[in-house]
């Protein structure tokens, strides 16, 4: 399963590359924005554009329970969708790891 939200970006000339919510976040703040400004851009912002902030964007109560969670260097921990766990990395390693075995 995946690490959270994916986007189609479109480079100059019509070029395209899929990223992650992580990728889009790291990015942003290499380029000198600030945390706050930068979740912002890829949560508020995109639902309020889709018609869709009254449930979406923000954490706050009535709203979906969609989230990902991040450490200090921008690695997903969890995915959260629905209220529910959809990516947890340790899991993610443990079962690879017995997979392998």
């Amino acid at each position: 399963m995946g690490e959270g939200l994916t986007a189609n970006v479109v480079l100059d000339r019509g070029s395209q590359c899929v990223a992650t919510a992580d990728r889009l976040v790291r990015t942003m703040i290499q380029s000198g924005q600030s945390l706050t400004d930068t979740v912002r851009m890829i949560t508020k912002t995109p639902a309020g554009i889709m018609g869709i902030g009254d449930r979406k964007g923000s954490i706050a109560k009535g709203f979906d329970a969609d989230l990902t969670i991040f450490d200090a260097d921008i690695n997903v921990h969890y995915t959260i969708a629905g209220g529910d766990i959809i990516y947890q990395k340790e899991k993610e390693y443990a079962s690879r790891s017995s997979a392998n075995q």
